[in-house]
C-alpha cells in the first residue's frame, strides 16, 4: 500500500507539473504581438495622425479576425507624439519598454528624424506610412517606409508646372515646422523647375508651431508677383492661405506637395482650394478590389472615406504582420522584410529597395467640386 500511495503521489505531482507547463505554454501562445503606433494625434497636424492610427487599427482588426500571427493576437499600442521631438522620443521609448516588436510611425519626416537614433540603437524596426524626406534615403538602418522619397514627386510637379501650364514664376510656401520635408521639397523643386528656360522660384517661409498671421503671409507671397503658388504645408495651413489668397482677389493657380491632400483640406478649404493640383502615391479613385474593400470597411468603421495617411498606415501594418507570419521571431524582422521585398499593398504590389524605401507609381490629382479627382 505504501508503494502504491507513493506511486500515486508521484503521478499526481507529475500530472500537476505537466498541467502547469501546458498552461504556461498556452498562456505564452496567447500573448499578443504588440505593435506600436506613434503619430501626431493632437494639434494642427492631427489629421495625419488620426487617419494613420485608424488605418493601422483596421489592419490589426482584420489580421486578428484572420487568426492573428501563428494563432496569437496582434495588439496596437498607440502614442501621441504631439509633433514635438522630445515627446516623440519619449513616446517611442515607452513603446519599446512595453515590448513592442515594431513601430508604425511617425507621420512627418521631422519626427522620424528625431527618433531615428533611438530606433537604431534599440534595433527596433519602424515603418513610416507617410514619410518621404530624402534625408532618410539610402541608409542601412531600421527605418522602412511604404512610400518613396520626395524626389520623384517633386520632379513630376516641377515638370508639370513648367511644361503644361503658363506659370514661370512660382512662390513656394514652406512650413519650417516640418523642416526636413519642406527643405527637401524646395531644394529639389527649385533645381528641377529652374532648369526650364525662364522659370524661377521664390521661397516664403512660416513655422506651424507658432501662431500664423495668414493675411500677412499672403501679402508676402504676392509681393513677388508670382504666377503660381506651391504650398509645402499641412491641410489646415494650406486651406487658410488659399482663403486669404482668394479673399485678396488673386486667381493664381495653386499646387501642393501632397502633404495637404486630406479630408481636412476639403472641409476647411471649400471653394478656395478648387483646382489645386497634387502628385500622390495613392489613387483615391482606384477601382482595385483590395482598395475598394478597404475603403468600404474604413467607411463603416469611421464614417468617412480614407485618405493617403490611412492607406499608408494600413499598408505599413499589413507589411509588418505579413513579415511576422513568415518568421515570428522579432529579432529577425528587419531581415525578413528585406528578404521579401515585394509587398502586397492596397493598390497593388510595391517593392522595397535594399534600404527599405518603397518604389511607387504616382498619380496627378486635382480638387474638383469638393472632391479629389484623379486626372489622366
Amino acid at each position: 500500500m505504501k508503494k502504491k500511495a507513493t506511486f500515486l503521489g508521484l503521478a499526481t505531482a507529475t500530472a500537476a507539473a505537466l498541467f502547469l507547463i501546458m498552461s504556461l505554454c498556452g498562456c505564452d501562445k496567447q500573448d499578443p504581438f504588440k505593435i506600436g503606433f506613434s503619430g501626431c494625434l493632437t494639434g494642427r497636424l492631427s489629421d495625419l495622425g488620426t487617419a494613420g492610427r485608424n488605418g493601422a487599427l483596421l489592419a490589426v482588426a482584420q489580421a486578428n479576425k484572420a487568426g492573428g500571427i501563428q494563432g496569437r493576437p496582434v495588439e496596437l499600442i498607440i502614442k501621441d507624439d504631439k509633433h514635438d521631438p522630445e515627446t516623440a522620443v519619449a513616446a517611442d521609448r515607452e513603446l519599446i519598454d512595453q515590448g513592442v516588436v515594431a513601430i508604425i510611425g511617425h507621420m512627418t519626416s521631422s519626427m522620424t528624424l528625431a527618433v531615428l537614433p533611438l530606433i537604431n540603437r534599440e534595433k527596433m524596426v519602424m515603418v513610416g506610412p507617410t514619410v518621404s524626406s530624402n534625408e532618410l534615403s539610402g541608409i542601412d538602418d531600421y527605418f522602412f517606409r511604404v512610400i518613396g522619397s520626395s524626389t520623384a514627386r517633386v520632379n513630376l510637379m516641377a515638370d508639370h508646372i513648367a511644361t503644361r501650364t503658363d506659370v514661370k514664376t512660382v512662390a513656394c510656401l514652406l512650413d519650417l515646422g516640418n523642416r526636413s520635408f519642406s527643405n527637401a521639397w524646395f531644394t529639389s523643386f527649385k533645381e528641377t523647375f529652374e532648369k526650364h528656360q525662364g522659370c524661377r522660384v521664390v521661397p516664403v517661409t512660416f513655422t506651424s508651431t507658432r501662431d500664423v498671421a495668414y493675411g500677412d503671409l499672403v501679402d508676402e507671397i504676392l509681393e513677388s508677383n508670382p504666377q503660381g503658388l506651391l504650398l509645402v504645408a499641412s491641410a489646415l495651413h494650406t486651406a487658410m492661405v488659399c482663403h486669404q489668397l482668394r479673399k485678396k482677389g488673386s486667381k493664381i493657380p495653386v499646387f501642393s506637395s501632397g502633404w495637404a491632400q486630406t479630408r481636412d483640406l476639403l472641409l476647411q478649404g471649400g471653394r478656395a482650394v478648387e483646382g489645386m493640383v497634387f502628385f500622390h502615391y495613392f489613387d483615391l479613385n482606384s477601382q482595385k478590389s483590395n482598395y475598394l474593400g478597404f475603403r468600404d470597411d474604413y467607411l463603416d468603421a469611421y464614417g468617412q472615406e480614407p485618405g493617403f495617411a490611412a492607406m499608408g498606415a494600413y499598408d505599413a501594418a499589413t507589411m509588418l504582420i505579413r513579415a511576422l507570419r513568415i518568421d515570428d521571431n522579432p529579432g529577425n524582422l528587419k531581415q525578413t522584410i528585406l528578404e521579401h521585398r515585394v509587398v502586397p499593398g492596397l493598390q497593388g504590389d510595391f517593392e522595397l529597395d535594399s534600404h527599405g524605401d518603397a518604389k511607387r507609381n504616382y498619380y496627378r490629382i486635382t480638387v474638383r467640386d469638393g472632391r479629389f479627382v484623379t486626372m489622366e
